[in-house]
């Protein structure tokens, strides 16, 4: 062992409050309703876009989401897997999401792509419930 494990802050949405880098992201978990999905103890993996994720969103994509409450939450459950998934873990193929659709997963050693545009940046960021994986880009439900 060549260090000291530290364990979890909290369940994933206690993660998400306590980093300012997903303040975009959270606002819309809010929003949409999804704090408890967040809290339950089911394990889950959260793919989520960080605020410049969000930025990189077309004007069209922002007024829907904020419009059209069940294409938020479309969206947001896009992000979510229902099984916990470290890098490691991640093959080529696709993954089923909470929302019900699949995402597209090309994965060789530490890179993993979703959906052959979104990247994941930060790996294996541990909660009490699960894991999260921080994506450069906003996953949108086909």
């Amino acid at each position: 062992m060549n260090g000291v494990m530290v364990p979890p802050e909290g369940n994933i949405y206690n993660v998400l409050t306590a980093t300012s880098t997903f303040s975009s992201f959270l606002k819309y978990v809010k929003t949409g309703g999804l704090q408890q999905v967040l809290q339950n103890p089911t394990p889950t993996t959260l793919l989520v876009p960080n605020d410049d994720a969000f930025g990189k969103l077309a004007h069209d994509v922002v007024e829907k989401m904020n419009d059209n409450h069940q294409f938020l939450v479309d969206v947001l459950e896009y992000h979510i897997l229902e099984t916990i998934t470290c890098l490691a873990g991640f093959e080529t193929g696709s993954v089923t999401t909470y929302e019900g659709e699949d995402i597209s997963v090309t994965a060789s050693g530490t890179k993993v792509v979703f959906n052959k545009n979104t990247t994941l940046i930060q790996a294996n960021i541990i909660a009490y419930n699960g894991v999260m994986h921080v994506i450069d880009t906003v996953l949108l439900p086909p």
